[in-house]
């Protein structure tokens, strides 16, 4: 059987989420309106998410489990701005603040509740 280590896989993905969107900004630094700005932006939150949560035990709760989660669920609200901006949409702010005003809330109210917390994990990022 393999075994993966997951310190290892989270930095991984760290690095390639940077490399992405490095790339991402080079590609589209003349293209502003086909959403890559916005898109490169969840990737850098993606990869300090990860760092957040791989700090899980040396940095304090708060910052990598609430914060670290707020950034995740950005993630998803940056990639939702892409698709916007791309269609030559309006700005779905609400669609995109709303949920990770939510996931601070949620996270905040169930900190020391794990099993809850993997139970919003499992709603908030299917």
């Amino acid at each position: 059987m393999i075994s993966l280590h997951v310190p290892t896989l989270l930095f991984v993905t760290i690095v390639a989420s940077v490399l992405v969107a490095a790339g991402l900004l080079v590609v589209g630094a003349n293209r502003r309106r086909e959403g890559l700005g916005w898109w490169a932006l969840g990737l850098l939150l993606h990869a300090l998410a990860y760092v957040l949560l791989a700090g899980r035990g040396q940095l304090p709760d708060v910052i990598s489990i609430i914060v670290a989660n707020m950034l995740t669920s950005g993630v998803f609200a940056c990639l939702l701005g892409g698709v916007y901006q791309f269609l030559g949409r309006s700005m779905p702010w609400a669609r995109m603040l709303v949920p990770v005003a939510i996931t601070g809330v949620l996270f905040t109210a169930f900190l020391d509740d794990y099993p809850m917390r993997l139970v919003l994990t499992g709603v908030i990022y299917p």
